[in-house]
């Protein structure tokens, strides 16, 4: 039996716009891109759609007085700093000004009472430190006391002593040390009471701003720690470096009071 030659395939219809069979599934009214650009359009409070233009427009608004608040506030800051700053300089400056009286007597003060050691006078006494009103006080009594003393009985001591000690040229010396301290002397004693008494008002005034009484408490705290550390020679030596420099202090002091 003779077999039938096999048929070629049909093509497949291309379904065309409308050919689908899905028409009827699509919803009616608008679209689904319609009803997002619905669901993303802005309102304002009256229900009013605000366009794209109107929502960027109003974000520039926003950003503008948000860097205007931002300006303000460091424009704030930058004129209390300069406030500030300014206020600082000129309690700075008032207080120097207000410290010139009494650097300036101060160092006439000073000067005078040191001026004798330039040609040889070793009766020149050491001033004593001044950290607040009490010392300062006491320091401007003792300038004045010994002052004039040290002055007037200079007179007939320094030739004295030059002649002991260095016959009829050290009597020569000792009268020009003698009018000169004289002198020097006495002038130290009317500069020195207002110099010293000011500089002891000023340690008042400043004390309470300087760690004085901490530093001096730390240190004690670290030597007690310290010699609770060392052995018993190295806390032997110790004990006699103390001694010694103690024993100056106590020497200096004998020197001052004769």
């Amino acid at each position: 039996p003779s077999r039938k030659a096999p048929q070629p395939a049909s093509p497949k219809k291309v379904p065309q716009d409308g050919e689908h069979g899905m028409e009827k599934h699509l919803p009616d009214g608008p679209s689904l891109h319609e009803a997002a650009l619905e669901k993303s359009v802005t309102r304002n409070e009256n229900g009013v759609p605000i366009g794209p233009v109107q929502s960027s427009q109003r974000r520039q608004e926003d950003n503008g007085t948000d860097d205007a608040d931002v300006s303000s506030a460091s424009e704030d800051n930058l004129a209390q700093d300069m406030a500030v700053d300014a206020g600082m300089g000129l309690a700075k400056s008032g207080e120097a000004l207000a410290r010139v009286p009494m650097n300036l007597s101060l160092a006439i003060a000073q000067g005078f009472h040191n001026a004798p050691r330039l040609y040889g006078d070793t009766t020149v006494r050491t001033p004593m430190r001044i950290t607040g009103i009490k010392s300062g006080l006491r320091a401007a009594g003792d300038e004045l006391v010994f002052g004039v003393y040290d002055g007037v009985t200079g007179l007939w001591l320094q030739p004295y002593r030059g002649a002991r000690d260095h016959g009829a040229l050290g009597l020569v010396q000792g009268v020009g040390k003698g009018f000169g301290g004289f002198i020097l002397k006495d002038l130290a004693a009317i500069f020195g009471p207002i110099a010293y008494t000011m500089k002891g008002v000023h340690k008042e005034i400043v004390k309470d701003k300087q760690p004085t009484q901490f530093i001096r408490r730390s240190r004690i705290a670290q030597g007690l720690q310290d010699v609770k550390a060392l052995d018993s020679a190295a806390k032997k030596m110790e004990d006699e470096k103390v001694e010694k420099a103690w024993q100056v202090v106590l020497d200096v002091a004998q020197e001052q009071l004769v």
